[in-house]
């Protein structure tokens, strides 16, 4: 499941724009945000979790780079902010640092 949603009132403020990532343990999480810290776009992406027998838990780092480029584009797209005014992307995680590299 997948949800988008966009702030029209807020798309004629000053640019630049933040490209912020979650790589959160249950969605991949991604907003536009101005310099003036207004959400103008949001996406999330939900990833699945593979529970392992010894109680261990898995995710896919594929799935985990193809749900962040997906929720960014459907970011981008909502928001009608052209991809030159976005200055910084900036990415976090809940408890260890995954970087998704193609």
């Amino acid at each position: 499941m997948s949800h988008a949603n966009s702030d029209t009132s807020s798309r004629t403020q000053a640019r630049p724009y933040d490209l912020a990532i979650d790589l959160g343990s249950g969605a991949i999480k991604v907003a536009l945000v101005s310099v003036s810290g207004r959400i103008i776009a949001f996406a999330d992406e939900r990833i699945s979790t593979f529970l392992l027998p010894d109680g261990g838990a898995e995710q896919d780092a594929g799935q985990r780079w193809d749900l962040a480029k997906t929720a960014a584009k459907k970011v981008v797209a909502a928001s009608n902010v052209s991809p030159a005014d976005i200055v910084a992307i900036a990415c976090d995680s809940q408890w260890s640092v995954v970087i998704p590299v193609q």
